[in-house]
C-alpha cells in the first residue's frame, strides 16, 4: 500500500515501492485494482502523473517511468459513481481497454484453457502432461465458474494432485465440493428409466404427495446411477465418494438394480 506522507511509502509498504522501482522502464502490472482503497488510490495517481516516488526513509524522490497493466473484476465506472474509485485515476489507467465476459459466456474456450493448464503443470511438477476424459471436460463446462479462470486453474491443481500416478483426470478427481455439487446436480437429472418429467418425482400419477419411502427409493437409484458412472468401477472410489462401508454400498446397489461400471 501507499503511505500517507505525499508521496511517500510507508515501511510495510516498502515491497510494493520496490517493484514500481524494479518495473522502472519496463512494466508493472497491477492486479485487482478496483480493491485500492481511496488513499492508495490517490498516491497511485501522483505516481503516474509525475513519474515520482520518495523512498522509505529518504529525503529526496526519485524518478520511476514505467507501462502500467492494470486488471480488476469490478466495474469501475460504476465505482466512480459510487464514490469508491477516482474518477481522475480511471481516466490516467484508461489507455487501452480490454473487456473480458466470464468465463461462463465462453464456456467453449474451456478446453482449450484446461489442456494448456495441465500441459504447463506437467512442466512445471515434471511429471509430464496427464490426459483428460470426456466426462472430465463435460463437467467442467456444466459449472458457471464465478471465480472464472483462477477457479478453473484451482480446480485442475486440485485434480492434478488427486489423480497421482493415474495417467487421467476422471470425474473422481475433483475436489470434494465439486464432486458434492455434481452429484447434487445429477439428483435432479432424469436418468434411464427415471421419472419423465426430469427430476425426481414429488406427486404421484393422481396429482397427490408421492409417499416418502417412494421419493426416497427414486432418489437413492438416481445417486447411486451417479456415483457408479463416477467411480468408474472402482469399489475404493465409490466408498470414498459415498462415505459409505462396503458393505452397506453393496446392499444399496443390490436393493436398486444398479451395479458399478468398468
Amino acid at each position: 500500500m501507499f503511505g500517507h506522507e505525499k508521496g511517500a511509502f510507508t515501511g510495510a509498504d516498502s515491497r510494493r515501492e520496490g517493484l514500481i522501482v524494479q518495473a522502472a522502464g519496463g512494466t508493472l502490472f497491477l492486479d485487482e485494482i478496483g480493491e485500492l482503497d481511496l488513499a492508495v488510490q490517490k498516491k497511485l495517481l501522483r505516481t503516474l502523473q509525475e513519474r515520482r516516488l520518495r523512498a522509505v526513509g529518504a529525503n529526496k524522490e526519485i524518478s520511476v517511468d514505467f507501462r502500467l497493466v492494470a486488471a480488476t473484476n469490478r466495474d469501475l465506472d460504476q465505482m466512480v459513481r459510487d464514490h469508491q474509485f477516482r474518477e481522475d485515476l480511471l481516466f490516467r489507467i484508461r489507455g487501452i481497454e480490454i473487456r473480458l465476459p466470464p468465463l461462463r459466456e465462453r464456456k467453449a474456450d474451456i478446453p482449450a484453457i484446461v489442456h494448456h493448464t495441465i500441459q504447463r503443470m506437467g512442466v512445471r511438477y515434471g511429471m509430464g502432461t496427464k490426459g483428460v476424459a470426456t466426462e472430465f471436460m463435460d463437467v467442467l463446462q456444466q459449472f458457471d465458474w464465478p471465480g472464472n479462470v483462477r477457479e478453473l486453474i484451482s480446480v485442475l491443481e486440485h485434480a492434478v494432485a488427486n489423480a497421482g500416478a493415474d495417467p487421467t483426470l476422471v470425474p473422481k478427481h475433483f475436489p470434494s465440493k465439486y464432486r458434492t455439487a455434481i452429484l447434487a446436480r445429477t439428483a435432479n437429472a432424469c436418468p434411464e428409466g427415471g421419472p419423465s418429467n426430469g427430476r425426481v418425482a414429488f406427486q404421484d400419477a393422481a396429482g397427490g404427495v408421492v409417499k416418502w419411502m417412494d421419493y426416497r427409493k427414486q432418489a437413492e437409484k438416481i445417486y447411486l446411477q451417479f456415483l457408479s458412472q463416477s467411480s468408474h468401477g472402482s469399489w475404493q472410489a465409490a466408498c470414498k465418494f459415498s462415505g459409505l462401508s462396503k458393505t452397506r454400498l453393496y446392499e444399496l446397489l443390490n436393493k436398486h438394480g444398479v451395479s458399478l461400471q468398468n
